[in-house]
């Protein structure tokens, strides 16, 4: 006989989430649509989730409202919304945040805090500041979150998962 340790009622409640983060791009946007055609297929919540990058130095590219329009992010991310309630025809609750800061420490820090099922990233640098940082968000966040991240690359269209590779570097196994 085997025991289940979670009861009956309690599987029904637990929420599992899919993190898409977004710089607006046509190839993040892609990424946006396969993970909310993951989240309908898997029933989860999808949190659409954007960073307004700091710069790295104030000095060489000064605060303005123009930067931090906010207004402007919550409206297209409103928008990316709205296409991907259509594209699953209504089938997945769609959250949004947006955060000022680094994208790759704003991401490893929404992981720690919310634990999603998921992390659908697209394989690109940010199109503003990819020429600036060392690296990737992409490559930073397929090393360092503790969370399962899926990579789509340019292009791909989303087909229901039927295998899964599993990688790992063999270090601090036990702990993972």
């Amino acid at each position: 006989m085997v025991h289940n340790f979670i009861p009956a009622k309690a599987k029904h409640c637990i929420m599992k989430r899919i993190v898409a983060p977004t710089d607006f791009s046509p190839i993040s946007e892609n990424a946006c649509i396969y993970a909310a055609k993951l989240a309908a297929d898997i029933k989860a919540e999808l949190l659409l989730f954007h960073t307004v990058e700091l710069p790295l130095s104030v000095a060489d590219y000064p605060i303005t409202e123009e930067l931090f329009d906010e207004a402007g992010v919550e409206k297209e991310l409103e928008a990316l919304k709205n296409k991907l309630r259509i594209t699953t025809n209504n089938k997945v609750d769609i959250k949004t945040k947006n955060v000022l800061g680094f994208a790759d420490h704003e991401i490893n820090e929404l992981c720690n805090r919310i634990k999603p099922f998921a992390v659908v990233v697209s394989s690109h640098n940010s199109i503003l500041f990819g020429s600036f940082l060392p690296g990737s968000t992409t490559v930073y966040t397929a090393k360092h979150l503790c969370s399962p991240v899926i990579v789509v690359p340019h292009g791909a269209i989303y087909k229901p998962l039927k295998k899964i590779a599993l990688a790992s570097d063999l270090k601090d196994i036990y702990e993972v």
